[in-house]
């Protein structure tokens, strides 16, 4: 029986590297463990299920708060997630969205790279490392992360209005000139900083 425990845990664990809910395939592989009488590893699972689970919750409602347009909430729900992982992508995601949104660019680089590194083919977290290195005065960083959002979702209009708003002017290698690098455009008097969604 031990050896069918190992393989159905090893097929679950495949489907948690494709992607799957953390807190289902945990929950799976205690009950695949608890029938192979494996109850150490059947309680392993179990606090590996509550954790994802509750990591989850965390998450969904840190992004209620940006979508209900309360940064300062949504820090603070993406904080409590991190605490139980702390390179989670999408919570590192929300935690620099929401500093950026409360306009600390500089603080929200960190948590957007880490986001950025995890999950290389996520727009949104290179959409908002884009805006952030741009606010902090880095408009090759900048450019390079906005293209990536670009490349990685072409009819995006987040990625794009980001790019275009920052870089207005273009030579015909589509980098942009020393003179339209810096500064972001939204720094430059009377222009409103771009309202991208967050995600």
């Amino acid at each position: 029986m031990c050896g069918r425990a190992e393989e159905g845990a090893a097929e679950l664990r495949e489907a948690l590297r494709l992607g799957a809910d953390e807190a289902t395939v945990y929950s799976s592989m205690r009950a695949v463990y608890d029938d192979a009488g494996e109850k150490e590893k059947a309680g392993e699972c179990r606090l590996k299920a509550e954790s994802a689970g509750s990591r989850s919750l965390k998450i969904a409602r840190a992004r209620e708060r940006m979508d209900e347009g309360r940064p300062a909430e949504a820090l603070k729900e993406a904080g409590r997630a991190l605490q139980l992982d702390p390179d989670d992508a999408e919570a590192n995601t929300i935690k620099g969205a929401a500093l950026a949104r409360m306009g600390r660019f500089r603080a929200s680089i960190k948590p957007l790279q880490k986001a950025a590194l995890a999950r290389p083919d996520s727009a949104h977290a290179h959409i908002h490392l884009g805006e952030s290195l741009a606010s902090d005065g880095d408009s090759e960083g900048a450019l390079r992360h906005f293209e990536a959002a670009v490349r990685l979702e072409p009819g995006d209009a987040g990625g794009t209005a980001a790019r275009a708003t920052c870089w207005p002017a273009w030579e015909g290698s589509g980098r942009p000139t020393r003179r339209t690098s810096a500064p972001p455009a939204w720094r430059l008097p009377g222009r409103p900083m771009p309202t991208w969604p967050w995600r």
